[in-house]
């Protein structure tokens, strides 16, 4: 693949990354919302509905995964042809296949459901992924502890990978040093998402 090519992909994918992250983080917070409040999960299956069910929001949620994995294969494909031509470190290429792995477990979670109970809200009728998911998360500590270290590869590894993208570019330092900041803030957010949610469930519900 061409080199600039390559890295135009990645910059644009790099995007989708950021955005899916923002998305799936954003929406399991519900399920914490939905425990403290007491309100049976209307909140987070209301939202799992609309992202089922709202042609917008269901094209615009594949487009980002499918951003996210062409991404990880990407950035993959890049390292190991850096680590072949200038001996670089297999840290990248390490984090980007455990990202994967996370990526098709976690989506198997999913199709494998079974006797999920559905739940009348606003007049219709919804499966119940709420007490799917939080039982999951409660239960299965496996899960958890898999879902928790996955968070903060993907944190590291999206920290790292902007970082590099950025050196490569050529812009005044005191944006640059700014960017890193922003990157490293929204980085250590993400990792506390994903870290803090299977955590409250293990720990608290």
């Amino acid at each position: 693949m061409n080199k600039r090519f390559s890295s135009l992909f990645l910059s644009a994918t790099g995007i989708s990354v950021i955005l899916f992250m923002t998305m799936h983080v954003s929406i399991n917070l519900f399920l914490v919302i939905d425990n403290l409040s007491n309100s049976e999960g209307n909140l987070y299956n209301s939202v799992y509905y609309f992202m089922q069910h709202n042609a917008i929001a269901n094209t615009v949620e594949k487009i980002l995964a499918l951003g996210f994995v062409f991404h990880i294969v990407i950035a993959n494909i890049t390292a190991m042809r850096k680590m072949k031509n200038h001996g670089e470190k297999k840290d990248m290429i390490i984090l980007g296949v455990l990202l994967l792995f996370f990526l098709g477990m976690h989506l198997l979670q999913f199709k494998v459901k079974t006797n999920i109970e559905i739940v009348y809200i606003k007049g219709k009728d919804i499966p119940d992924m709420y007490s799917f998911v939080a039982h999951f998360f409660s239960t299965s500590v496996f899960y958890g502890i898999v879902y928790m270290l996955s968070g903060i590869v993907l944190g590291i590894h999206l920290q790292n990978g902007f970082i590099s993208m950025l050196d490569r570019v050529e812009i005044r330092p005191s944006v640059q040093k700014k960017l890193y900041t922003a990157i490293r803030i929204f980085s250590y957010c993400m990792m506390t998402g994903f870290f803090s949610i299977p955590l409250y469930f293990l720990l608290f519900a």
